[in-house]
């Protein structure tokens, strides 16, 4: 196994554990019911089509519609922003039809991840040079499921967002 891989199955273990941590961990950047790296207090606007763990729970934290726009925070730097992701077997057959993912960061071209399957992903998209502070992150899937007893529909699980 990788050094690469190993570090990216660590950031996954310590972003599943961290999608939300109960009342009262809000912070005035960060709220934990959202997942690590989403920022969703003022004076960064509301994260859109991102089901929050408040609402459906922490199990159902962090589900996304066909699409989600939200900002994250870009350290003096980095070279690119990881979206890690969760295709959980029971959402959607995407065993049998695999998932397409399109990120855009700062309104550039939207990269494009084609062929997930079940599973945990690190989608990694380039930043552009000198690019700092809050940008926004949009995330759109190509398929989306029934929320089972509710009228909304999910795609995918976004579970965390960071630099590297």
């Amino acid at each position: 196994m990788t050094a690469a891989r190993l570090a990216a199955i660590a950031a996954t273990a310590g972003m599943l554990s961290a999608c939300y941590h109960g009342p009262g961990t809000n912070s005035p950047v960060v709220d934990r019911a959202y997942p690590p790296g989403v920022l969703s207090a003022s004076p960064a606007p509301a994260p859109t089509g991102l089901y929050a763990a408040r609402f459906f729970g922490a199990y159902n934290c962090c589900w996304m519609q066909k699409s989600a726009t939200f900002q994250t925070t870009v350290a003096r730097g980095a070279r690119a922003i990881r979206v890690m992701v969760s295709l959980p077997p029971q959402a959607l057959p995407y065993d049998t039809r695999p998932e397409a993912v399109d990120v855009r960061v700062a309104g550039a071209p939207a990269r494009t991840f084609r062929g997930l399957r079940s599973g945990i992903f690190a989608l990694d998209v380039p930043l552009a040079p000198r690019a700092s502070g809050a940008v926004t992150v949009r995330v759109d899937a190509a398929y989306t499921a029934p929320v089972p007893g509710t009228p909304f529909e999910r795609s995918l699980q976004i579970r965390g967002v960071h630099t590297l």
